[in-house]
């Protein structure tokens, strides 16, 4: 139960620093509720990934990098060009 807490944790964690990281290059689409819903999603989605695909890096790793950058297009105003790079 505690390394269950500690990886959630560690990805909370991860996401806020992401998202402080893309919130410096772009503006904010959305305010209020809405950036509950999307980091909850996120967190769950995130989650998910690493607790079902653990046995399978490569993959996990190259899903990871799509969700967050889907979720955060979702959430910043930015180029998906300058979101990749």
């Amino acid at each position: 139960m505690l390394d269950l807490m500690q990886s959630i944790l560690f990805i909370f964690i991860e996401m806020m620093c992401c998202k402080i990281f893309y919130e410096s290059f772009g503006e904010v689409r959305n305010k209020g509720w809405i950036n509950t819903i999307q980091f909850i999603l996120l967190l769950s989605s995130i989650c998910f990934l690493s607790f079902c695909f653990s046995e399978h890096f490569v993959i996990r790793q190259i899903v990871g990098i799509l969700m967050f950058s889907m979720f955060m297009l979702w959430h910043v105003r930015i180029s998906l060009k300058n979101l990749l790079c």
